[in-house]
């Protein structure tokens, strides 16, 4: 952790602020509080570019969070040859457009018994559909 910083920023429309920052050090990030002295008159939220990247992947990924929709999409990339067996969670991922394969294998397999056992475990990371 820093200790706080004065500084000035200028707004679009040449308004000078008066801020305080502070930086906070996490074992992976380092975060920075940035906040004006007094109170703003309109509130603006400032997110970074990569952001329109990582709604687009949320979108995606929530997109298909029904069981049985994702159990017929994976059954119908292997009709199609599009997805082989044995399969890794990184192949689901690219065949689906999702982010979650490997945890979706893992939690389906017959060791789990939250849900419903769908794969079988061939190897280190390699799964079938469970016949």
């Amino acid at each position: 952790m820093t200790r706080p910083v004065t500084l000035s920023i200028i707004d679009l429309n040449g308004t000078s602020h008066e801020c305080v920052a502070e930086a906070f050090d996490t074992t992976w990030n380092v975060l920075i509080l940035l906040y004006a002295v007094r109170a703003l008159t309109a509130s603006t939220i400032i997110l970074p570019s990569s952001f329109e990247q990582h709604l687009r992947d949320v979108t995606r990924r929530t997109a298909m969070t029904d069981e049985r929709e994702t159990m017929q999409a994976i059954r119908l990339a292997i009709r199609q040859g599009r997805l082989k067996e044995p399969m890794r969670g990184a192949d689901l991922d690219k065949v689906l457009g999702i982010t979650w394969g490997g945890n979706f294998l893992a939690k389906h397999l017959p060791r789990h018994r939250q849900f419903h056992a769908r794969f079988v475990r061939v190897s280190c990371g390699l799964y079938r559909l469970k016949d």
